[in-house]
């Protein structure tokens, strides 16, 4: 993908005591430890107490089956495991958590088959943050994005509260979202499958059922390694569809905004206009399809003629290709 957005796109080792702890987690509760389940179908709000008992090993079990939704675990202690599903579908899919602002005091790992990894890493939680560089490296850990795939449908978080905080508060607070993924069951994960381009059937629904729908130049395309992530900066000339706060107006009155592809995929700055439509993901605008204007608009037009379109592109046939 180098022709412009050549566009038609479609851990450290955790502790001795933390790992005979989440080894348990793996396998099943046995009598030391007692477990608690609870159900929900999007969210989960908790709190372990005011006061930290050191004899305490509950892990609290959560299971959670929607797309999205947020956890909050104040005055944490124990451990909280989390499951994920995307309903009742069983398809695989991309989890990806962001924490809030006020997220400190665990560790979280994902489970995997024989081993457990860190999703986010603790190395900072212990510090005071009483220097710049600390307090910068802090918050780009809380501003980032964490992701994780699903395997046989499901996913497993396990959150453990840090002991020896000297009596702060600990708080686990995080949005998460689940994307299904579209490669064949039993097979791994395409890394290309965002990159490549929309078929019409795609396009089509697409531009009736995305967050957002513009007709934009691109302004400045940037690489962010650490998110492995481009970010493209657009310059909206029309607006077709958007949930609220998705592009905002300059002081000129035109709308700006930024979308992002993955990294892998090689977008580079290209001319003219495109159709761009994507999804807001955890406060972010995920690029899905984004063609040529013109192109879009004479397929537009086409499958309007053969009555195959899913909504009115009246607004698209009858606009200007400039």
């Amino acid at each position: 993908m180098n022709d412009g957005v050549a566009l038609l796109l479609r851990v450290t080792m955790p502790s001795v005591r933390t790992q005979a702890v989440l080894l348990w987690c793996l396998v099943s509760c046995v009598v030391w430890v007692h477990c608690h389940y609870t159900s929900d179908e999007c969210d989960w709000i908790g709190s372990s107490g005011l006061s930290e008992d050191p004899d305490n090993k509950s892990v609290q079990q959560l299971y959670l089956g929607c797309s999205k939704g947020r956890v909050d675990w104040d005055y944490a202690y124990g451990a909280i495991r989390i499951t994920f599903q995307y309903g009742n579908s069983g398809k695989d899919f991309q989890g990806c958590i962001k924490p809030s602002s006020k997220f400190t005091g665990a560790n979280i790992y994902v489970e995997g088959r024989t081993k457990l990894e860190y999703l986010i890493h603790p190395k900072l939680q212990d510090k005071d943050h009483n220097n710049a560089e600390d307090e910068g490296l802090w918050k780009e850990l809380l501003s980032r994005t964490h992701c994780f795939e699903s395997r046989d449908g499901r996913a497993t978080l396990f959150a453990e509260a840090m002991p020896n905080m000297d009596g702060k508060r600990k708080t686990v607070s995080f949005e998460y979202d689940l994307k299904v993924n579209h490669h064949q069951q039993g097979k791994s994960r395409d890394t290309f499958e965002d990159c490549r381009p929309c078929n019409e059937t795609e396009l089509m629904t697409a531009f009736c059922a995305s967050d957002f729908v513009v007709k934009s130049k691109i302004k400045e395309v940037s690489d962010d390694l650490s998110e492995k992530e481009t970010r493209i900066e657009l310059s909206i000339g029309t607006i077709y569809s958007q949930i609220e706060g998705v592009f905002t107006n300059t002081k000129h009155g035109r709308h700006t905004g930024t979308v992002s592809m993955p990294l892998q995929c090689g977008v580079k700055h290209g001319s003219g206009h495109f159709l761009m439509t994507g999804s807001v993901r955890l406060g972010k605008n995920h690029l899905t399809c984004a063609p040529r204007f013109s192109e879009f608009r004479k397929i537009a037009k086409e499958m309007t003629e053969k009555g195959l379109n899913e909504c009115d592109m009246s607004d698209v046939i009858n606009s200007p290709e400039n």
